[in-house]
Order: structure tokens, then sequence, then C-alpha cells
């Protein structure tokens, strides 16, 4: 479903619920608006479909900043 899809990091527009692959624990993972975050590549979501109706969008900002952080 998401081959050759970007994994991140990405910028959520707005509350997300993204489920995980299975056999993950936990099962879902909460994002809140402007919340950066990644995919592992395992979700079953389609991140083309994401893009499209600009739920995310792709991170631009410092990503050595951003690793600093966490």
């Amino acid at each position: 479903m998401n081959e050759g899809a970007y994994l991140g990091p990405y910028i959520a527009r707005r509350k997300l619920l993204i489920p995980n692959g299975p056999g993950k624990t936990p099962s879902s993972l909460r994002v809140a608006k402007n919340g950066v975050f990644s995919f592992d590549g395992d979700e079953p979501v389609d991140i083309r479909q994401l893009l499209q109706t600009q739920a995310i969008q792709p991170y631009t900002g410092d990503i050595a900043a951003l690793e600093e952080q966490s």
C-alpha cells in the first residue's frame, strides 16, 4: 500500500489515531495537532491519502534539533 512512500518525519495537521502493525503494543499511536512523528512502514494506513487530504505534511524543520529533543 505504501511502497515508495516517504516514512517521515511528518507534522500532524489535526489530531490523529494511527493503528500500529499486527502484534505491536500499544495497538495505536495518538498524535496531537502539530505533533511531529514518523511511520515505521507496517501501519495499515495510506500515507498518500493522508497527504492528499492534508491530514499530514512533511516536516521541513531542522531534523538534528528534533532528534536532540527526543
